[in-house]
């Protein structure tokens, strides 16, 4: 979004001894001598303070070098002076949106609209048009820039920037075409190439947009919007190695960039730099404090993912607080599952999220797909759609159902979204392919060219098991790759998007007083919700207590959630057991180094040793199974519950100890007793969390008990008869279809 100065057009007679030193501080301008051109300008205001056009260019001097408020008094008071200038009005626009005052730039490039000469109407547009992007009304930003371009159909510039305003408007296809035709007019201009990166990175091709953005910064390094593009595509990539420095550099050549902050934030705490992310969460809470909303969101973010809980009440409330404020596409509902047990908060934070990112269009089945065919004619075609077909808890957990599908009345394709694999490296992928009939991969595609390719299937039912995490593709479930679309396993929240007709759960996580919180039709399965099989494999060597540093004799209280859902309340909770508990230690999971020092440190805090918090490293998934013999009870977390790690522990024999939550992320534990037929280990508040956690650690016979019983109930249990779960789900996959045959609209159904 580069912006031009004008030069100044004088319309009143000047006195000849200020003109002629701004007319040689022009010169000097022009050069590149931005001293010899200030100490000009400064000798004509000394001669005549209201000197109109040593005011305009001392006001473009300064925005020049980043100084934009001085900027915009310099021009303000030039603009008094030259009311009939144009340059001057559009120099002053231009200064007040590098200072984010858009309804300000907007009212000074209208005025200098009114008076602009022909020649210059279509920079005038440009930077109108980028003005009401700052405003957010992107229609009217496409429309300005697309009057510059019928005035000067060679600007290259505006191009880019009409590529940037289709992106906001969802419209990235249009917006690449636009982009490419900028680079090709202007290659040597960074705003094509980084608004192809862009429009790359928006259509799911972060290898592409890497490549794009790349060209301009082997020209020129110290492109700031372009190094942040370069660690964003990085990130997606899981090269942290790579995106963490590009971030930084971007930041040390503007710290101002939009979105920037919070960016480098996230990729800190992602690179294991806990402190560097804790750094910038401080930044944010000041930037909060100041009056940018957005802040907060950042910093809750960085902060939960490190477990850093400075000022964190303050930083949860403000942050709730700004999410109406807020754009929608800032805060990914992902995150809020974590931090907020409310089904309607992330409900509404869903919708938001999917309106912002144009995932709310209405694609009606009727209009997009042939009539359904007929049972007899073909089986069902079902397809699952996920970037976690690898080793990774979804595929764990769901590769004894997909191979015991019925591969009579169905047929079973496997979509995968990344990331990229080597043939044979991941034993669990080739698992995975295996189980399907057909398997597709759509690592590459745009999301139009995905929904093409999908469609092409003929698929009946297409399941989504991603929803809002890492590599998810919602724009093409948005799209509509089959007449019906459900959700299931991957995602414990509602995606607020139209296009998912189904949320396929249970009574446990979605009761029936819970149904509002989700846009999608519930759909019951009669046990639990959770894939889960009897192939767990622990190792046939367990290690002692000695030598994974738990004392001998001590009540191990275990928990090995991922560190990130941990929240204050849940430790505090945790301290309070152990304060009654005088044997008892805490074994949690360890994560980089500076998430250990603040979970001792927390412990500290809570009057007790360090040495109570014992940390267990990562290992490979056997090794990991059979330490859970050495605990003596599973403490859960809340509002996002153990899901994965629930089964595993119930499968080892571990009792879990949850809390029952408001929302599907904190009543998958709950859903998993019940089906294991242990109900009386979910707790109703905190409170009886804490009792009860109290009388199980202190009673071995209790424990004990407990363990009988769930090392029965691995044979018995539905929770791990992959079967059974097979044919719940090919029952619920019946009534959709069946419904669809009917022609009625998605309701809830229930699998007896």
């Amino acid at each position: 979004m580069n912006r031009r100065p004008f030069p100044s057009y004088p319309t009143q007679p000047l006195s000849s001894a200020p003109q002629s030193y701004v007319q040689q501080g022009q010169l000097a301008h022009v050069r590149g001598d931005l001293a010899q051109a200030e100490r000009l300008y400064r000798q004509a205001l000394a001669q005549d303070r209201r000197h109109g056009p040593a005011l305009h260019m001392l006001g473009v001097l300064a925005a020049q070098q980043g100084q934009h408020a001085a900027a915009v008094e310099l021009l303000r008071q030039a603009a008094r002076v030259l009311p009939q200038d144009f340059a001057v009005h559009n120099n002053l626009g231009n200064a007040q949106h590098k200072l984010g005052r858009f309804a300000d730039a907007l009212r000074s490039l209208e005025r200098a609209l009114a008076l602009a000469p022909a020649s210059h109407r279509a920079q005038v547009l440009n930077n109108l048009g980028n003005a009401l992007q700052g405003l957010g009304r992107y229609a009217e930003a496409i429309q300005r820039y697309q009057e510059a371009l019928e005035l000067a159909p060679q600007h290259a510039e505006c191009m880019a920037n009409l590529a940037k305003a289709l992106l906001q408007s969802h419209r990235a296809a249009e917006a690449l075409q636009w982009a490419e035709r900028a680079a090709a007019l202007a290659p040597d201009r960074p705003a094509p190439h980084i608004a192809k990166g862009w429009a790359l990175f928006n259509l799911g091709q972060p290898s592409e947009a890497a490549l794009a953005v790349g060209q301009w910064l082997a020209q020129d390094d110290r492109h700031a919007e372009a190094q942040f593009l370069r660690g964003l595509c990085a990130g997606a990539l899981e090269r942290m190695d790579l995106a963490y420095p590009a971030l930084e550099r971007a930041y040390a050549l503007d710290p101002a960039l939009p979105g920037l902050v919070e960016a480098l934030a996230h990729a800190a705490a992602r690179a294991g730099r806990h402190e560097r992310a804790s750094e910038l969460a401080a930044q944010l809470r000041v930037d909060g404090r100041a009056g940018r909303a957005g802040a907060w969101i950042g910093a809750l973010a960085a902060q939960q993912m490190t477990l850093d809980w400075a000022d964190y009440d303050e930083v949860r409330q403000q942050a709730r607080a700004a999410l109406p404020a807020v754009s929608g596409g800032m805060v990914n509902p992902f995150m809020v599952l974590h931090v907020w047990d409310d089904g309607a908060l992330q409900r509404e934070v869903a919708q938001r999220y999917a309106q912002a990112h144009g995932l709310t269009h209405v694609v009606p089945a009727n209009e997009a797909f042939k009539p359904a065919a007929q049972p007899s004619q073909r089986s069902i075609r079902v397809a699952y759609l996920s970037a976690d077909f690898r080793q990774h808890p979804t595929a764990m957990l769901a590769c004894p159902v997909w191979e015991a599908h019925d591969r009579c009345r169905f047929e079973w394709i496997g979509v995968y979204m990344g990331p990229p694999l080597q043939e044979g490296a991941d034993p669990w992928h080739e698992r995975a392919r295996a189980a399907f009939d057909r398997f597709e991969v759509i690592i590459g595609l745009s999301d139009e060219e995905a929904v093409q390719r999908l469609r092409a299937l003929e698929i009946d039912i297409a399941v989504d098991l991603m929803g809002y995490t890492r590599y998810a593709r919602p724009g093409v479930l948005a799209a509509r790759v089959a007449p019906v679309q459900a959700a299931w396993l991957g995602y414990p929240g509602t995606t607020g998007m139209p296009a998912i007709d189904y949320l396929i759960a249970d009574r446990w996580v979605a009761p029936r007083d819970a149904w509002g919180e989700f846009t999608e039709q519930v759909v019951w399965l009669p046990t639990t919700y959770q894939a889960n099989g009897r192939d767990r494999r622990p190792s046939q060597i367990t290690p002692s207590r000695a030598q994974v540093g738990l004392p001998e004799q001590a009540v191990v209280l275990a928990c090995f959630n991922n560190p990130a859902k941990i929240q204050p309340e849940t430790f505090a909770c945790w301290m309070e057991i152990l304060r009654r508990v005088p044997n008892a230690v805490l074994w949690l999971l360890a994560g980089h180094e500076g998430v250990e020092h603040r979970l001792r440190q927390q412990a500290v805090q809570a009057g007790l040793e360090p040495t109570r918090v014992v940390l267990a490293p990562k290992v490979n998934h056997p090794d990991h199974l059979a330490r859970h013999q050495l605990a003596d009870l599973f403490l859960d977390t809340w509002p996002y519950n153990a899901h994965t790690t629930a089964a595993d522990a119930l499968w080892m024999g571990l009792p879990v100890l949850t809390r029952r939550g408001h929302a599907f992320a904190g009543r998958v534990a709950e859903s998993l007793l019940h089906a294991v037929g242990l109900p009386e280990l979910v707790a109703a508040d905190e409170a009886d969390y804490i009792e009860r956690a109290v009388a199980l650690a202190t009673s071995a016979q209790q424990r004990q008990r407990l363990r009988e019983r769930l090392l029965q109930a691995r044979l018995t249990s539905p929770l791990f008869d992959a079967k059974r779960r097979a044919r719940e789900l090919e029952a619920a996959f019946c009534m959709m279809h069946e419904q669809r045959q009917r022609g009625l609209p998605p309701q809830p159904l229930q699998v007896e």
